[in-house]
């Protein structure tokens, strides 16, 4: 979107977490699979179930990944992917923290998504 005279920035926010939704949506129809849950239940929370780190988070690791091994920092490819497993670990465990609406029960029984 243009940033002279475009949507207002709320309205930039909703058009970003729709895309999230629909990103996120086939991910989330596996999860539910794979755990064999009602198709009611939250993302999140059926994502952790699952075992699945969000897809938003998976593409996030690979952009870093690649930075780290351009000709800038010149990192082995593997030392890169361990060092950004560990931090879309740390990504992940940070936004289930930070979800308030739903999943506390799940939160609850879960607290560290990485076990």
């Amino acid at each position: 979107m243009p940033n002279v005279g475009g949507s207002k920035p709320s309205r930039r926010k909703l058009r970003a977490t729709n895309h999230r939704q629909l990103i996120l949506a086939p991910q989330r129809r596996m999860a539910i699979r794979v755990a064999s849950a009602y198709r009611t239940t939250p993302t999140d929370p059926i994502l952790v179930v699952a075992g699945f780190t969000s897809i938003h988070l998976a593409a996030r690791g690979r952009t870093e990944a690649r930075r780290l091994t351009s000709n800038a920092y010149g990192m082995d490819k593997r030392v890169a992917k361990r060092l950004t497993e560990g931090r879309i670990n740390h990504w992940w465990q940070t936004e289930w923290e930070e979800r308030t609406k739903t999943g506390e029960w799940t939160r609850r029984l879960i607290p560290n998504v990485s076990k």
